[in-house]
């Protein structure tokens, strides 16, 4: 990627030599967390200081230098009194944390203002949901008209917002007014939030890495990947493949899903009662999903609310297509004409019609391998770093008129 004089890439100001991630925790194993991580990396590889703020402590070890905001999690984000099941000792002991838990809060406030007032014009502040800048407000530490750029961001479909409850006020709340850019995560999304939004609204997806592991085997596998949680319904995903691999011609077909969650041992259950073990296998989760696409013909994603589609630009990044619900703007635009199927309506039915014509046609599913590939290769970091550079670039020149009226 070529650079400017400064060392850093020639698509970003000359004035932005730090970029600092908000976030509300970081690192886990989110697609949002996730991202960011992936995004940062290739944002310090090309040049820039990336640092992140963690509303929450994270889950691992952070890969970038990260500031924690509570490092007490149990004691400011757990009633030490009023919580249900509290017994009356623990609720005597809780009364008595209470003074340590005010003192705790003032000295984690005084922290975050420091550091927030510590940040100059050579740093871009990117706030990845607006519930850390709400919690960051709480502790009167208010981001909007500071002396950065500052552009917020929304890692899910724009109908989430009505989904989760206080979503919308949230964003309208903390991102409404006050930043210089806002990036959604497809062209869709991005128009719907400019109504919202009164700041420029770009469109910008989730970046993977390139690989050089690649479907190796033309082997009757499918797979699917995600938190074992009731939105993902992976319950559909089983009763589908089981019904469509019950017909003699796909019968050789097997199904393996990576993954944890809550409802691990519902679809455990589900399994053994439907008595698949020969054909649906529950495998953990993995932190190697290149491996689980080698061996692979088709990605399975069922979800009915999904903003981006990781699982899809992994598949596809590794020529593996995908089918998929017809569930939003990322989903869509990551599976044209070619690359993958989707599924509409958003049926059972609909989807075993869509699964069972795919598994017959291996021929196709090879081509659109091979399409899935071009597609997720616009989502390798150089390009999204350098399409950052110029919504970054956006956000500078925003800031800078807002600071002289």
């Amino acid at each position: 990627m070529p650079h400017n004089a400064a060392g850093r890439p020639e698509t970003w100001p000359d004035d932005c030599r730090r970029v600092v991630f908000v976030c509300h925790r970081i690192p886990e194993m989110s697609g949002g967390a996730t991202s960011t991580e992936t995004l940062s990396h290739a944002l310090r590889e090309a040049g820039l200081a990336v640092e992140h703020v963690s509303i929450k402590p994270g889950t691992r070890a952070p890969t970038v230098p990260t500031t924690t905001i509570f490092d007490r999690e149990d004691l400011h984000f757990r009633s030490t009194v009023r919580a249900e099941g509290l017994g009356v000792l623990q609720r005597i002991a809780g009364l008595a944390r209470l003074p340590w838990k005010r003192w705790d809060r003032r000295r984690v406030a005084r922290r975050a203002a420091a550091y927030f007032d510590d940040l100059g014009p050579e740093t871009v502040v990117v706030v990845t949901h607006a519930s850390a800048s709400l919690a960051l407000e709480g502790l009167g530490v208010r981001l909007r008209d500071r002396s950065f750029p500052l552009i917020g961001q929304h890692h899910a479909q724009y109908e989430s917002l009505d989904v989760e409850e206080n979503l919308r006020d949230m964003v309208e709340g903390q991102f409404g007014t006050g930043l210089d850019a806002f990036t959604a995560l497809s062209e869709g999304d991005a128009e719907l939030f400019s109504g919202i939004i009164d700041a420029p609204v770009s469109s910008v997806g989730n970046p993977i890495r390139p690989t050089e592991r690649f479907l190796a085997l033309d082997r009757p596998e499918a797979v699917g990947l995600g938190r074992f949680v009731d939105e993902k319904l992976f319950d559909l995903m089983i009763r589908v493949f089981a019904k469509v691999t019950a017909e003699p011609d796909l019968a050789d077909w097997r199904l393996r899903l990576y993954g944890d969650g809550p409802e691990r041992q519902v679809l455990e259950r589900q399994i053994r009662e439907a008595g698949l073990g020969d054909r649906v296998v529950l495998e953990g989760s993995t932190d190697d999903v290149e491996s689980v696409y080698e061996t692979a013909s088709v990605n399975l994603v069922t979800c009915r609310a999904e903003g981006f589609g990781m699982t899809i630009i992994e598949a596809g990044r590794a020529g593996v297509p995908s089918i998929a619900y017809d569930c939003s703007p990322g989903v869509r635009g990551l599976l044209p004409d070619g690359a993958g199927v989707l599924v509409t309506p958003m049926t059972e039915e609909a989807y075993e019609r869509a699964l069972a014509r795919t598994l017959r046609e291996p021929d196709r599913l090879q081509e659109m391998g091979q399409r899935a590939r071009q597609i997720a290769s616009q989502y390798f970091p150089e390009n999204l770093v350098a399409q950052w550079g110029g919504i970054v670039t956006e956000a500078y020149d925003r800031w800078a008129q807002r600071r002289t009226r």
